[in-house]
Order: C-alpha cells, then structure tokens, then sequence
C-alpha cells in the first residue's frame, strides 16, 4: 500500500471511530462498485447496539440501500434548473416568478424593463401582479391561476 493511500485508510478509520464515540448513528452517502464493475451510489445507516464498559462500540447494526436512481433525479432536476436559469438570464423575453396571492417573488432583467421597476423593487416587495394589471384582469388572472392549481390538487 503506498504512503497516500495508507493516510487515507487511517484518516478514514479515526473519522469512524470519531462518528460512533459521540453518536450511536451513523447515515452517509457514497459510491462503490458493484459486481458488475459499474458504480452506484448507496445510503449506508447504522446504529450502536451495544457498547463496552469503556464505551466503544462493540455490536452495531446497519442497512445499505441503492439510491442510483435518487441520485440520477437529483442530478437531471439540477440539469433543468440550470437550463432555465441560463434562459431567464439570456433576458431574450421577460420572464418572471410569483406566488398564488400575487406577489411577484422574482423577475429577470427584461421583463423588469418592460414593466419599468427594477430589482430593488421586487427585493422591498413594491412590484405585485396587481400593480401592473387592471384590477378586473388582475383579480381574474390570479382567481384562475388559483381556481387551475386547486383544481389539480384537489380534482373533483
């Protein structure tokens, strides 16, 4: 085993014994290679059963489970949110982010040009849905955005 490796076990293996004098669970995260020489990634979680006079751990009783697939969806949602975060900030439309009850939460450069406020007014909360619409069609937009999103929740 060369010396840099060697580190990295006994860095490891004081971390462990580290983790269980101070907790009896234990939960990580990692990957490792499967028979079939692909990697996946796993949730390991143990607990301590039992210690020693001393207070060591002596009996502990853990589970491994696969979380590829957890890990796969994670990875393609942080892919799309970069993707529209890229769009929102090519400022080629205006784009902007709200709440049922109005408010307008957050909007990209061009869309704040085109209604004339600007960042700081979102930040204050000085820009709302019916600031910018006449109150007919602005009551009626939101109460239909509100009426579609019950709807999908709680279809009849």
């Amino acid at each position: 085993m060369s010396l840099s490796i060697q580190r990295i076990c006994n860095m490891y293996k004081k971390r462990q014994e580290l983790l269980w004098q101070h907790s009896d669970r234990y939960a990580a995260e990692y990957r490792i290679r499967n028979k079939n020489n692909q990697y996946i990634y796993v949730l390991a979680q143990g607990i301590v059963v039992q210690r020693d006079a001393d207070g060591n751990p002596v009996r502990l009783v853990g589970s491994t489970t696969d979380i590829s697939d957890r890990k796969q969806a994670e990875a393609a949602i942080q892919a799309s949110e970069e993707r529209l975060r890229s769009f929102v900030k090519a400022n080629i439309v205006g784009i902007l982010f709200g709440d049922v009850n109005g408010s307008i939460t957050e909007a990209n450069d061009e869309f704040l040009r085109i209604v004339g406020y600007t960042q700081e007014d979102i930040q204050a909360d000085r820009l709302r849905w019916a600031d910018i619409t006449s109150s007919c069609s602005g009551t009626r937009s939101v109460n239909g955005f509100v009426t579609a999103t019950e709807r999908r929740i709680n279809p009849s």
